[in-house]
């Protein structure tokens, strides 16, 4: 893909050059999204929607590149790599409390209830491993900050990130 041309033929765009040699566009209007496409035209998609929003996100990039720039490309291949899910607790929390409770919780198996195990800390922030809310028993990752930041970075959808915090909220306190 030529990015150069790419850049000038999609018209209303705002396409900037990343530090990976990808050019990025931005779509304000809802659904707004963000395309990184590589100079090998392979694209990634960034939204703040999950599931048939976020693929018509991905098809609006692709009908604008075909108009505008190349009748051959094609909409194939998608899939989502993963979600980045936020939230922000109302107050501190006490990250020294939560370690301690999840180092002694973690020798108790119940495979009933998620399993919630400390992977690293840190001087303000806990990673923490949520098991046991998502289908195939794939493994959710937590940030946690001590003012009051949650993150789940790599859930492969809305559901399983709101899951992986809705297992850890009861043990969170001030």
């Amino acid at each position: 893909v030529d990015l150069a041309n790419l850049a000038q033929a999609i018209p209303n765009a705002v396409g900037k050059t990343h530090g990976r040699g990808c050019l990025c566009f931005h779509r304000l209007r809802k659904p707004t999204w963000k395309a990184a496409v590589s100079p090998s035209g392979f694209v990634r998609m960034f939204t703040a929607y999950d599931g048939e929003h976020a693929r018509t996100a991905a098809k609006q990039f692709a009908r604008l590149a075909k108009k505008y720039y190349s009748s051959d490309v094609a909409f194939k291949k998608y899939k989502i790599l993963n979600v980045h899910i936020h939230a922000k607790i109302a107050f501190a929390l006490d990250l020294d409390g939560l370690a301690a409770k999840l180092m002694t919780e973690q020798k108790s198996v119940n495979p009933m209830v998620p399993r919630l195990r400390l992977i690293a800390r840190e001087h303000d922030s806990l990673k923490i491993m949520v098991e046991g809310v998502s289908e195939g028993d794939r493994k959710i990752t937590v940030l946690v900050k001590q003012h009051g930041f949650l993150m789940a970075p790599d859930a492969k959808a809305l559901k399983e990130g709101t899951c992986a915090f809705d297992a850890l909220l009861p043990h969170l306190t001030r």
